[in-house]
């Protein structure tokens, strides 16, 4: 069952848990439409992006990309040395649910076809 948002019970607002993520959402959402999921996000603390940005996207949020889609824009944000983070949309359903942001690297999303995989786009940051 998909986790309800953390309200934080009573008159408390919920965790912001997102705060600082700028999220472009692509490619398929799964079971989650997007308006569900950015309205999540922004419950967290999040802010959804209706455009992709060079200087200000965070996170892509698809479950299946296609390379060919971002390609550019994941290019040049890399060459900018800006991350951007490629992850399914359970990684906001699962965190919430954890109360906590749980790492991107668990939540992936990468991509199959004949263009390559999304790693080979972007490099994520090491985590500590």
């Amino acid at each position: 069952a998909a986790p309800t948002p953390n309200t934080g019970g009573g008159d408390r607002p919920p965790p912001q848990i997102f705060r600082g993520v700028h999220a472009y959402f692509n490619g398929t959402k799964g079971r989650h439409s997007a308006m569900h999921l950015t309205k999540l996000l922004q419950l967290h603390g999040g802010e959804a992006m209706w455009m992709l940005s060079k200087t200000q996207t965070t996170h892509l949020i698809c479950d299946g990309l296609a390379a060919g889609k971002t390609n550019r824009m994941l290019n040049s944000s890399h060459r900018a040395k800006n991350q951007v983070y490629a992850v399914r949309p359970s990684w906001i359903t699962e965190s919430i649910a954890a109360g906590r942001r749980l790492s991107e690297k668990e939540h992936r999303s990468l991509v199959d076809d004949s263009q390559g995989t999304l790693d080979t786009l972007v490099t994520l940051p090491q985590e500590p």
